[in-house]
């Protein structure tokens, strides 16, 4: 009930798509209806007990972006009901200059509903960016299915404001998301990157970020001085620098955070350190870091633990894009994480897929290889990890000279591992996204759902040019 009153706090806006809603079976493929004229790209996905899902992406309105995000309910007996798309960051709203709104990303709290942040920024540079969010409720205070997904926000198109003085740069601040756990039922944390540094010489870009973190906590009315606590800087300098000869391809430093058994937080990202930035002399320092940081509930929240690189990068290739999963029902305080090789030039792109365990206090991490077949024929890339209590799970596209096939990954708590190609309607599948639940069946079984997205590439085929979304299970 106290959901329920806290409505009438806040404005509730939900923008029509051009699609009526559609009902749809596990195993049924959709396209997202769009509200952009342009590609729709950059998909995330959560879901929370009920089976619900929100998608968020952005998409192309002329040469700037928009956040949009679909609501997916669960009508029980695997059927699912679709609302219409609904518009969170608008750009023709020019809040900073020429807005541009894109990046988003979205977790289901353990109240249910759900949290979207993005970044707003203006494209010419001159007023900044800042980072902003709305939440999407869709059950009454007794779990009953609502009509309509309701949305919190400050107006129509325009999120709430969780950090207003950002510089974007090159890494595109790109936030990640994680829920703050039973205690903390209606909140989440942000993890982001903010710009501090750029220099440039010869063909050598000096960049170096702010890692930054803020709470939102829904249980507070937006105008509360409780409703965030921060943003927090977790760590500066952060370098990511760039051989402009092999340029990055996509945005950088991308930190991805979840919480360890303890309640930490445990964050990955990248690092590119090129000579002579920090008086570095010798070859240059590609790498993924995995970081710990004291958790909410701790006297020194927010202080450093432990860090420790997880990967390096070759001559040959880069890690990029790494991704965090964990569960609190594994029976141990583990982490999956994956990432991409990148091939810094020619060909060869693949995956690298661990599991680690982590420490109870300060200390090496224990690193397995996590299971993960790769063809050698053929390059594997985009991979997303995503566990629970009962698998873990990680999928990829495999490149093919005329499709790209989506690969998953699926190793059970007992040991079992095996991949499975997902069938798709479409040739070219790009960029998935997953999340994970499981349910007990009325004949006792137990059931994980995945809830999936990805995208149709933005090459071969235009008539594929989008997001789909899939429910499957093992």
């Amino acid at each position: 009930m106290r959901l329920l009153a806290a409505l009438t706090a806040y404005l509730l806006c939900c923008l029509p798509s051009l699609t009526a809603q559609q009902t749809f079976l596990t195993g049924e493929t959709i396209q997202m209806p769009s509200l952009g004229g342009g590609a729709a790209d950059h998909a995330t996905v959560a879901i929370n007990r009920f089976g619900d899902v929100v998608v968020a992406n952005h998409a192309d309105r002329g040469n700037v972006k928009l956040v949009e995000a679909m609501a997916i309910g669960s009508l029980g007996q695997d059927t699912f009901r679709t609302a219409p798309t609904i518009l969170l960051g608008d750009p023709s709203l020019n809040l900073l200059g020429q807005d541009t709104c894109r990046k988003p990303d979205v977790v289901a709290l353990d109240d249910e509903s759900f949290l979207i942040v993005w970044p707003r920024n203006d494209l010419q540079q001159i007023g900044g960016a800042r980072l902003e969010g709305a939440r999407i409720i869709m059950r009454d205070g007794n779990g009953a299915l609502l009509t309509s997904p309701l949305v919190e926000t400050a107006a129509p198109g325009e999120g709430h404001v969780f950090d207003p003085n950002l510089t974007s740069g090159n890494a595109g601040v790109m936030p990640d998301l994680v829920a703050l756990g039973p205690a903390h039922p209606s909140s989440a944390l942000a993890v982001y990157v903010h710009e501090s540094y750029w220099s440039e010489i010869g063909e050598k870009t000096f960049r170096e970020y702010d890692l930054r973190c803020v709470v939102i906590d829904w249980s507070f009315p937006s105008q509360s001085a409780n409703f965030l606590d921060g943003p927090h800087v977790l760590r500066n300098q952060i370098p990511m620098d760039e051989d402009t000869t092999n340029p990055f391809i996509g945005g950088m430093v991308l930190p991805d955070v979840v919480l360890d058994d303890l309640g930490n937080l445990v964050i990955c990202h990248e690092e590119s350190l090129l000579a002579p930035h920090f008086g570095l002399s010798g070859p240059s320092k590609q790498r993924v870091v995995l970081e710990r940081y004291r958790g909410i509930d701790d006297a020194m929240a927010w202080s450093p633990m432990e860090s420790w690189p997880v990967t390096l990068g070759t001559g040959t290739h880069r890690p990029r894009r790494p991704m965090l999963s964990s569960s609190r029902d594994d029976l141990e305080d583990s982490v999956s994480l994956t990432w991409g090789e990148q091939a810094i030039t020619g060909l060869g792109n693949a995956l690298g897929y661990k599991m680690l365990r982590l420490p109870s206090t300060s200390g090496d991490l224990t690193l397995r290889d996590a299971y993960w077949v790769a063809d050698p024929l053929h390059e594997d890339g985009m991979p997303v990890v995503a566990d629970n209590g009962f698998m873990r799970t990680c999928f990829a596209i495999r490149n093919y000279p005329n499709r790209r096939d989506l690969l998953v990954s699926v190793t059970l708590n007992n040991g079992l591992s095996s991949i499975h190609r997902v069938d798709t309607p479409i040739t070219y599948n790009w960029r998935p996204a997953a999340s994970l639940i499981s349910t007990t069946t009325p004949g006792g079984q137990q059931r994980t759902y995945a809830a999936i997205s990805f995208e149709g590439a933005d090459v071969f085929d235009p008539n594929q040019y989008g997001i789909y979304f899939t429910y499957r299970f093992w």
